[in-house]
C-alpha cells in the first residue's frame, strides 16, 4: 500500500519534471546567464563609465583652470582695470568748475574741428 501512496505521489507531482526542469535546468542555465552579466557589468560597462568620469573631470578642471580662470575671468580682471585707469586718468578734469567744463568742450570742438580740415584736405 505504501508503494501505491508512493506512486500516487510521483504521479500527483508530474513525475517531478517541473522540480527536475526548476532545480536543474532552469538554476543552472539562470545562473550561468546572472554571472555572464554580472562580470560584464563589473568590469566592461563599470571601467567604461569608470573611464568617462575620470576623462569628465580631466577636462572639465582644464577648461576651469584655462578657460574660466584665464579668458574669462583674465577679460573681466582686465576690463576693470582699463575702466579704472581710465577713471584715474579722467579724475582731474571732473573738477566741478563749470567754466572748466566749457573750456574742456570748446578745446574738444576745436581739435575735432582740426581733425575734420585735415582729413578733407
Amino acid at each position: 500500500m505504501k508503494l501505491l501512496g508512493l506512486g500516487h505521489k510521483f504521479l500527483v507531482n508530474k513525475y517531478y519534471l517541473d522540480v527536475l526542469y526548476e532545480k536543474v535546468i532552469v538554476r543552472s542555465i539562470a545562473y550561468s546567464i546572472a554571472s555572464a552579466a554580472y562580470w560584464f557589468n563589473q568590469n566592461i560597462l563599470d571601467g567604461v563609465l569608470h573611464g568617462l568620469a575620470n576623462s569628465t573631470k580631466k577636462l572639465s578642471g582644464w577648461v576651469y583652470k584655462n578657460i574660466d580662470q584665464r579668458v574669462v575671468d583674465g577679460t573681466v580682471n582686465n576690463s576693470a582695470t582699463f575702466t579704472k585707469s581710465v577713471g584715474t586718468a579722467a579724475q582731474p578734469t571732473q573738477s566741478g568748475k563749470v567754466s572748466q567744463y566749457g573750456a574742456l568742450l570748446f578745446s574738444a570742438a576745436a581739435v575735432a574741428a582740426l581733425v575734420l580740415v585735415i582729413i578733407n584736405t
